[in-house]
């Protein structure tokens, strides 16, 4: 067998490593991509503990504040009919060696004011979910009313101090509304579902829906 000159050998394998490290490296897809922008923050302006002085929270921003003994932090934002929006509050789980240390959980309440009287609208607190010190997120919750409303964030034990905590409140994707249509007490009546969201009532400890 005729063998190549060592030259030629040495040309093709050095041809043969710029071709197959710089082909892969072009397949690799180039710089990942920038990290997603961080979410702007609003602190807490003292006093807040009525309505009438409620820090403000710009829509796409992060209320941060503290509860201490006896403390009651109340933020406003605006909100439009048929509007759903989530809660997810950060305390527990930003914050948790002072809420554990204090033995203490946060409550929040999301109400109406109309200068004179606090309408509360949806109330979660330890003693209704009292099986663990976990925070209180509001999932969905569909405002009915156009105009300011309130979020309130108190201690469960309001003799014991908080630690701080961070929440956002987010405008959910609009969906179709379905309603329930009575009688749907046994599934020989159930509501068919459709994607979307369900608004129904619970009139009695009898009351069933399918």
């Amino acid at each position: 067998m005729r063998r190549l000159p060592l030259h030629v050998l040495g040309f093709a394998l050095a041809a043969y490593l710029v071709i197959g490290c710089g082909g892969g490296g072009g397949g690799g897809g180039g710089a990942p991509p920038p990290p997603p922008p961080a979410t702007p923050t609003t602190p807490e302006a003292e006093p807040n503990d009525g309505p009438g002085t409620g820090t403000p929270i710009p829509s796409g921003s992060a209320g941060t504040g503290a509860i201490g003994v006896g403390d009651l932090d109340y933020w406003s934002f605006t909100a439009t009919a048929g509007d759903v929006i989530m809660v997810e509050f950060f305390g527990a789980r930003h914050n948790q060696v002072a809420w554990d240390t204090n033995v203490n959980s946060a409550t929040i309440r999301i109400l109406t004011w109309d200068g004179v009287t606090e309408t509360p609208l949806l109330t979660h607190t330890f003693a209704a979910w009292n099986f663990s010190r976990q925070d209180q997120d509001i999932p969905s919750f569909r405002i009915a009313t156009t105009g300011t409303h309130y979020l309130r964030v108190a201690a469960n034990n309001a003799a014991a101090a908080g630690g701080n905590y961070a929440f956002r409140i987010v405008t959910l994707p609009a969906a179709a509304l379905q309603s329930e249509t009575e009688a749907n007490e046994t599934p020989a009546t159930a509501n068919a579902i459709t994607p979307g969201t369900v608004h129904a009532t619970h009139g009695s400890a009898a009351d069933l829906d399918f």
